[in-house]
Order: structure tokens, then sequence, then C-alpha cells
């Protein structure tokens, strides 16, 4: 009987360690997602400016 109950305890120790580890890569995945959408955006973004630039220097330079 003793050892069924260490059985079920190191049992029990496991699923909430696993749990844990578990919740853990959870939020570190949803830290990795995050921080690749906003390089993502910022690169759109980037490429957005860069583009409005290239379209007010030509057109300056289309002037003269």
């Amino acid at each position: 009987m003793i050892m069924n109950n260490e059985k079920m305890a190191h049992s029990a120790t496991y699923v909430v360690l696993r749990r844990f580890l578990f919740k853990e890569w959870s939020k570190e995945n949803v830290k990795t997602q995050t921080t690749r959408s906003r390089t993502r955006e910022g690169k759109r973004l980037d490429m957005t400016s860069f583009l409005e630039s290239l379209k007010t220097y030509a057109a300056s330079v289309l002037i003269f």
C-alpha cells in the first residue's frame, strides 16, 4: 500500500511539473510569435516609408 501511495505522489508531481513546463513553453512561444509579428510589421512600415520618400524624391526630380 505504501508503494502505491508513493507511485501516486510521484505521478501527481510529474503531472504538475509537466503542466508548469507546458505553461512556460506556451508563454515563450507567444512572446516569440509576437516578436516575429512586430518585426515583420516594422519591416513593412520601413518599406512603406522608404517608398513614400522615393516617390517624393522622384516627384522633386521630375519637377526640375
